[in-house]
């Protein structure tokens, strides 16, 4: 085999993975490009009565069609990041009269079609991948906050007085400190999928490897939700145990509070 015959191959079965649609005044492209949660980046192109060829995203992107709804209203960085990707692709945004869904597009003729229709690919997938950690930013923190929430007031009906939340310890924030015959600091475990999970487990052990040894530790990890993979949290869970004397305590089987505070 010749080394050149390798281009051939690869240039075959590349082009074999483009895919297209056709409607009834435009043609979708099916790229090999995908985001970072997985989603193959589409582009349309539509031919104007002049002849004029428009490529855009179909609207897709504001319609939440690549997995992540955008919040452009109240994410200032979101926006930074969409007018940057705007100005570098030279794209352009229209908001549909009847159905307010925005979309993306630019311009281009048959010389520059290829070309354009990889800046448009580029567009979309940095768009989307944007839009994407910024949607899982916002669902790690809401999920923080309704779990926090609720072991809150868990513990405040069944402590009173002796819960004190948002304790500093050495200027490093924990979730709670209580006060009983011995003093423990606790820590809220969660996350909307197993990265932020176990990133979260990471963090609370850098927080205890901090702080001196006048305080019991305790963590009360999120069991029933979406990111908790016993497979994958297990180790971590193990380290606090073994390597820093944290207890840890899972949602489900809070009552076990009573066997190991005292």
């Amino acid at each position: 085999m010749k080394i050149d015959e390798l281009y051939h191959i690869i240039k075959k079965d590349l082009c074999d993975l483009f895919s297209y649609k056709l409607y009834d005044d435009a043609i979708e492209i099916s790229t090999i490009h995908s985001t970072v949660n997985n989603k193959f980046v589409s582009v349309f192109i539509k031919v104007e009565e002049n002849q004029q060829l428009i490529l855009s995203d179909g609207g897709w992107i504001d319609e939440g069609l690549y997995g992540s709804v955008p919040d452009f209203q109240n994410e200032e960085i979101l926006n930074h990041v969409m007018n940057f990707l705007i100005n570098e692709y030279e794209v352009k945004s229209k908001e549909h009269p009847y159905t307010g869904i925005i979309f993306y597009y630019k311009f281009t003729n048959l010389k520059m079609l290829s070309a354009d229709i990889l800046d448009m690919t580029h567009f979309i997938q940095s768009m989307v991948n944007a839009i994407h950690l910024e949607y899982e930013e916002r669902k790690v923190e809401e999920k923080k906050r309704r779990f926090a929430k609720e072991v809150k007031e868990y513990l405040s009906k069944k402590y009173d007085k002796r819960i004190e939340f948002g304790f500093k310890a050495n200027n490093i924030t924990f979730n709670a400190k209580l006060n009983l015959s011995k003093e423990y600091l606790l820590n809220f475990i969660t996350g909307s999928n197993a990265n932020y999970y176990n990133k979260n487990i990471a963090d609370t052990a850098v927080k205890f490897q901090m702080i001196n040894g006048q305080f019991n530790k305790l963590v009360i990890y999120d069991d029933q939700t979406e990111g908790f993979i016993p497979v994958k949290t297990k180790p971590y869970l193990d380290f606090l145990e073994t390597k820093l004397k944290v207890k840890t305590v899972s949602w489900s089987n809070k009552d076990k509070l009573n066997e190991i505070l005292i």
